[in-house]
């Protein structure tokens, strides 16, 4: 009897499937190694690396207060060009890498010996960049100090992407120039420099703001340098028993937790303020897209008697929940509309349930100024046409002007040349004929029959009383007159 055959289970499918499989595999394998961070990785040469620098002494520590010094000059003088070079030679980095290795390979005196010269190169840098500007002629808000101010999420993601660069090159056996670039990336000295600016000019808020930004990217460089020497397996300090080693581990967990959980608290207020912005956008382009000009988002200050300390900011910056008595005010500048006070409360429920905008309440000033860098694109089109009517009839006549203008220099042109030789003529008669006391010549218009407009030469001789006029003397006056002249007629008067 015939055995039935299996359509599955014939040669043909099963290479179809084998080779798929195949494929999927060398696919996966090329992946792995054109990802794989352990090809010409350097264990011991990367701790001794990072150990060898991580000290902010000697030369370090001269290299670290000409960096601030050379930063806070390019902030003072708002120039980004002197600030990148002050990234270029700082030597901030490696302590923050040290704090990294320490907590990734559980090596306890690395974490402290790096936390330690951490310290001293944040008190350098701040002790360099205050006496900068206490002493300063300019210490104005520049702008490149300003934008140090406020602190994004995408600021984060830099520093992020910054320290991964960074302990990537440096678990290299052939070490690449990428530090520099990390350095100049995560952007670590301008933000201890404007710390320093804040400080010197007693605006707290300012050196808390960008004292948080140096504290985020200084963590998230280290996280970046724990990650990726975990990813590498680096091997654990080994310890002589266990009880030393679950001290250690409890040690480097405390301080682990000491940085995180700060972090977490600035992360999650960067974020909530991140989505609060884009939420205001969205409701001002959704409800007022044709009539807003411009908006802004007021925060409430302090009063004199209720100055903020350093105290109440950092809990302000730590905090789960605001207040709602630290409602903030936005504030819509509308064109040529009037929004009754009786809507405000109708749009802050909008904000607060369709846009999870809180504690925010809505004003809208109108105004009425003709300005066109203020109108609305849409506003504008329907204007373009008369507009563009407008613009080509003056194009229209500013061509006609400029023609007859043109017309009006040629015949002024003219009229002076032809002055210049009737004056010379005029001369040469008076020469031949001194009997003659004057002489006037001009053109005047006249008109013919259909309507012409032609010149007709005239000349006026006053002679001198009693004086004999010689003969033929008329004859010679109009051949000089019409040769040198080039006229064609010429009336004589004499008087």
């Amino acid at each position: 009897m015939a055995i039935p055959k299996n359509p599955q289970n014939s040669p043909h499918k099963q290479s179809i499937a084998d080779l798929a499989k195949e494929l999927f595999v060398a696919i996966r394998e090329w992946f792995r190694h054109l990802l794989d961070l352990r090809e010409g990785m350097d264990r011991e040469g990367t701790v001794i690396f990072i150990n060898n620098n991580r000290r902010i002494q000697g030369a370090n520590a001269w290299m670290l207060m000409c960096s601030i010094m050379i930063a806070s000059l390019g902030l003072d003088l708002n120039s980004p060009a002197v600030i990148i070079g002050a990234m270029l030679i700082s030597p901030l980095m490696s302590p923050i890498l040290g704090i990294g290795l320490g907590v990734g390979i559980n090596d306890r005196e690395t974490l402290f010996l790096s936390l330690r010269h951490f310290g001293i190169a944040i008190v350098i840098a701040l002790a360099t960049s205050i006496l900068y500007f206490m002493i300063t002629p300019l210490g104005q808000l520049t702008e490149e100090i300003n934008a140090r101010t406020a602190p994004t999420f995408l600021d984060g993601l830099v520093a992020v992407f910054g320290g991964l660069a960074g302990i990537i090159s440096t678990t290299r056996k052939d070490k690449s120039n990428a530090i520099p670039g990390v350095a100049i990336a995560t952007a670590l000295m301008p933000p201890l420099c404007v710390t320093g600016f804040g400080i010197a000019n007693g605006q707290i808020e300012i050196a808390l703001n960008s004292f948080y930004l140096f504290f985020l990217n200084s963590f998230f460089i280290a996280l970046t340098t724990y990650l990726i020497i975990r990813l590498l397996k680096f091997p654990y300090r080994a310890y002589v028993n266990a009880a030393e080693a679950r001290r250690t581990r409890t040690i480097i967990l405390f301080f682990s937790l000491l940085i995180i959980i700060p972090s977490g608290f600035i992360l999650r207020n960067v974020i909530k303020g991140l989505q609060n912005k884009q939420s205001i956008n969205s409701f001002v382009s959704n409800y007022f897209p044709n009539d807003c000009i411009s908006y802004r988002l007021f925060q409430p200050k302090a009063s004199r008697q209720e100055k903020p300390t350093i105290g109440s900011r950092l809990s302000e910056m730590f905090s789960l929940n605001k207040s709602p008595k630290d409602s903030s005010t936005l504030v819509l500048q509308m064109l040529e509309r009037v929004i009754p006070k009786d809507s405000f409360y109708h749009y802050e429920q909008i904000m607060r349930d369709s846009y999870f905008i809180t504690n925010t309440r809505f004003r809208a000033i109108p105004d009425f100024s003709i300005e066109l860098e203020n109108f609305d694109r849409q506003l504008q089109g329907k204007l373009s046409g008369q507009m563009d009517q407008i613009l080509d009839s003056l194009l229209i006549t500013q061509e006609r002007q400029i023609e007859v203008n043109k017309q009006h220099d040629a015949r002024l042109d003219k009229l002076k040349s032809d002055s210049v030789l009737i004056l010379g003529i005029n001369q040469d008669v008076r020469i031949l004929y001194k009997e003659i006391t004057s002489i006037l010549f001009s053109k005047e218009q006249i008109t013919d029959g259909d309507q012409t407009l032609k010149s007709h030469p005239l000349l006026i001789i006053n002679w001198e009383k009693g004086k004999r006029k010689p003969p033929g003397y008329l004859e010679r006056l109009t051949e000089l007159y019409t040769q040198r002249a080039k006229l064609d007629t010429l009336e004589i008067i004499e008087r």
